[in-house]
């Protein structure tokens, strides 16, 4: 209440109202009263940052305001943005935090120079932080092991590092070692690269593509390519039933061009590269010799660092002793079973005969009817697994999840990843489940198969 018995009106000098009725009731403040209010709040507003001070000072008394209340001024034509806009000009510009995704400043201006700042700062970071990703990573290539461990997911055996070290005792002047049985159309992949250097001068890729780096259509998690024949869909790679396992590996081999089926040839580096110089090799009357000196040469270097060779029946044998089924694959699948209960693993409650008649369905590019149809007829399978996993039987799941996986339609690869992501996870298996997502991301039917 003022002295004169009215009341001050709650909106000041920006009040709008002109009714006699208003202003006999209500007082307002006269404009010399407004400039001395204004000019007490001012006294007591903190001291600006230099870079506010920087962008009010620059400013000419008629340029434009960067005050977010006030009428926005376009920079590059001087034309104001005020009321004679379309409804849609009206709307305020998105910052640029929200575009980007970066923080907003604290500052009440976001004037050019700031926007400047901003960038200079996070290109700043940007730097650093791929610096220090780079530093990281070349730390990590120091120890060929822990790198193929970090970026493959998996440890080689100790004969994959011996047998590196035959390449290189035979490979001759100014000839790598990678190279030795280029002749013969085999070429070391994979790991080998990390140890032939090829990874030291390379683009950091990301995680996947590492996984995925010389990984075949039908490879399943269990199998990591090592060998492989030129200009073919041949190829030879350990295979572990469990992914830390490293001693216990056998070599197995695929041809992509024939189908899915693996089949066992060796239990060390040593045998398979035998074996492929026997049956996979191009060999022709002149390179014939040297195919016999190079198998001579592979006995001679076992015998002295005391590898066994032709022993993978004995070792063969210990493993189909765990086997609980076959598996498209024909390679077999060991999962943990206990021998007192008989848990960890039951049948599938169709014959592989009737699975694979349901999936030719999706034979020469089914249309949506037909995948659905497919997968009406999948769902008991999928909800039978889903029970063996609740009653501890992992292995119906895993089982399930590698047939789909082998018939090798693209319209499976969401639900076998599922199956499989159930199985490998009870069973502690979270490389494979890695790999296998890896692998689904980008699966490729092609034989040139190198991030490199």
């Amino acid at each position: 209440m003022t002295d004169n018995g009215k009341v001050k009106c709650k909106y000041g000098k920006d009040c709008y109202q002109k009714n006699p009725a208003h202003l006999s009731k209500f007082t307002h403040p006269t404009p010399d009263e407004s400039d001395d209010q204004d000019n007490k709040r001012g006294a007591t507003t903190p001291p600006l940052n230099e870079n506010t001070k920087k962008l009010r000072t620059s400013r000419s008394p008629s340029g434009p305001s960067y005050n977010l209340r006030s009428p926005r001024t376009n920079p590059n034509n001087g034309n104001e943005l005020n009321s004679s806009r379309s409804p849609e000009a009206k709307t305020e510009p998105k910052s640029r935090a929200m575009i980007t995704g970066r923080p907003k400043t604290n500052s009440v201006s976001e004037g050019p120079s700031q926007e400047k700042d901003l960038d200079f700062i996070n290109d700043c970071f940007d730097k650093e932080t791929r610096f220090s990703q780079r530093a990281e990573y070349k730390e990590l290539l120091k120890d060929p092991q822990q790198f193929i461990k970090h970026k493959f997911l998996i440890e080689m055996p100790a004969d994959f590092y011996l047998f590196w070290d035959f390449c290189k005792s035979n490979a001759k002047k100014d000839q790598k070692p990678e190279n030795i049985f280029a002749k013969f159309g085999l070429k070391l992949v994979g790991p080998f690269d990390v140890l032939a250097g090829k990874f030291d001068d390379a683009q950091m890729y990301e995680p996947g593509d590492y996984i995925r780096h010389h990984r075949y259509y039908f490879d399943p998690p269990e199998f990591s390519t090592i060998l492989c024949k030129e200009k073919s869909g041949v190829h030879y790679g350990y295979w572990r039933d469990v992914p830390k396992e490293n001693e216990n590996c056998l070599v197995a081999r695929n041809d992509v061009d024939k189908g899915c089926e693996i089949s066992f040839v060796a239990d060390n580096l040593f045998s398979a590269v035998k074996h492929f110089l026997d049956k996979d090799a191009n060999l022709t009357p002149f390179n014939r010799t040297a195919a016999g000196a190079m198998k001579t040469a592979l006995d001679d270097f076992a015998k002295e660092n005391n590898v066994k060779l032709d022993s993978l029946s004995s070792k063969l044998k210990a493993r189909n002793m765990k086997v609980v089924s076959k598996t498209f694959h024909k390679a077999g699948l060991v999962v943990p079973v206990d021998k007192e209960t008989d848990i960890g693993y039951r049948s599938l409650i169709e014959t592989d005969a009737n699975i694979k008649k349901i999936l030719s369905l999706l034979d020469d590019d089914p249309d949506k009817n037909t995948v659905q149809m497919v997968m009406e007829k999948l769902a008991p399978l999928i909800t039978a697994a889903s029970i063996a996993v609740d009653e501890s039987d992992f292995g119906n799941s895993i089982e399930l999840g590698i047939d789909l996986f082998c018939y090798g339609a693209p319209q499976l690869h969401s639900t076998l990843l599922r199956l499989l992501v159930n199985g490998y996870t009870m069973i502690d298996r979270p490389q494979f489940i890695a790999i296998i997502k890896a692998h689904l991301e980008n699966r490729d039917r092609g034989t040139y198969l190198s991030i490199l």
